[in-house]
């Protein structure tokens, strides 16, 4: 046995004995894709019984078989097995790939919200209706991107002083990144570079308010980043960064068409950001929503009844003289101010998961805590 195996089994003993007797599940992010990979690293985060948010890689093994559901599934299982966890008490958080939702589809999924939030830029840009009045606005991200390339493969990116950054389809908000960067370098590459006429044709078709865009995509780059923090807790944000994106695509008397247009598009695929029920159970458990100008009555309701709901079966479960875990309350510590606290009309929120949008089993019948 090498000096690494007799390393990773005193750590995995040791993990393992802290891992079996925690007071809260245990949450496993898995993004796979549909292929093969020789490496599978499901990173964890937990609670001990101090309260203490931990996350970190589990574990690291080779994984060789097709990524299919089944086997995505009882390699899962073998891991948390190793170290003695329970495989009931864990959550799986991951992405829309139906491998990974075969796999822990009735092992207490969780849909990754940062995640679903770039699923919504995905299908708002990626998947542009074939119509004329959406033209301008698909013209000009291809455009856009045949500038950077052009101009990295020049060399003439390197000259200027706000470097042009180009998209790529796998990272998160880069299409925002480079949609920036060519609004931030306009000028001067027209300054610059007009002489050619590989910039010069390409800047005139990039005729979009790019600026007008980029404050629009700006708030999911902001909501994604919120949602995707590891040292702090985070489902209870969901439903705020919901209704903040949500009221940031309002119709403004003096927006263009094409600004028109991308926010129609965006709000029609709002609804890829899935409010599920543990999101509306920890919104409503956040200490501070009653001063919070974005938060929804529907939602803070929805989320007390059903705590209300899961209470009762655990009182059932307790009567009946099984054990039931009372997992403690702490106030998050999420920094999330500049983005959630940014604007105080409270009007007309819109929930995130309106009465037309609820499934039966969260109807808005019956009794509310108040």
């Amino acid at each position: 046995m090498t000096d690494i195996e007799t390393f990773y089994e005193v750590v995995q003993r040791r993990r393992g004995r802290a891992l079996t007797e925690l007071p809260l599940p245990l949450l496993l992010s898995l993004l796979l894709a549909a292929g093969r990979a020789t490496g599978f690293s499901p990173p964890a985060q937990y609670v001990d019984d101090q309260f203490t948010l931990h996350s970190g890689v589990l574990a690291t093994k080779r994984f060789d078989e097709k990524h299919t559901g089944v086997n995505i599934r009882e390699f899962t299982t073998d891991i948390l097995e190793s170290f003695g966890i329970d495989v009931d008490k864990c959550k799986f958080t991951t992405d829309s790939a139906s491998n990974n939702i075969s796999a822990f589809r009735a092992m207490g999924l969780l849909s990754c919200a940062a995640h679903n939030i770039n699923l919504v830029l995905a299908h708002t840009f990626d998947e542009m209706p074939k119509d004329f009045v959406y033209e301008t606005i698909d013209e000009t991200i291809k455009n856009s991107s045949e500038l950077v390339t052009f101009m990295k493969r020049s060399g003439l990116n390197a000259k200027l002083n706000k470097k042009l950054v180009q998209q790529v389809k796998t990272r998160w908000n880069s299409k925002l990144a480079m949609l920036r960067s060519v609004a931030e370098a306009h000028s001067e590459l027209l300054e610059e570079f007009s002489g050619k006429r590989e910039v010069r044709d390409r800047l005139l078709k990039v005729d979009l308010d790019l600026q007008g865009i980029v404050k629009i995509l700006e708030p999911f780059r902001e909501a994604s980043d919120i949602l995707q923090a590891e040292r702090v807790p985070t489902l209870h944000l969901v439903v705020k960064c919901a209704n903040k994106l949500r009221r940031g695509l309002r119709q403004c008397p003096d927006d263009s068409l094409d600004i028109q247009l991308v926010k129609k598009r965006l709000t029609d695929n709002i609804h890829r950001l899935r409010i599920e029920p543990l999101y509306l159970a920890a919104h409503a458990l956040q200490p501070d929503w009653r001063q919070k100008s974005y938060v929804d009555w529907a939602d803070v309701r929805e989320g007390h009844r059903l705590l209300l709901a899961k209470a009762t079966e655990e009182a059932a479960c307790f009567t009946a003289g099984e054990e039931v875990q009372e997992p403690r309350q702490r106030e998050a510590r999420a920094k999330t101010k500049t983005f959630l606290d940014s604007d105080s009309d409270s009007s007309d929120v819109e929930s995130p998961l309106s009465r037309a949008q609820r499934p039966a089993h969260l109807s808005s019948g019956g009794t509310y805590v108040q």
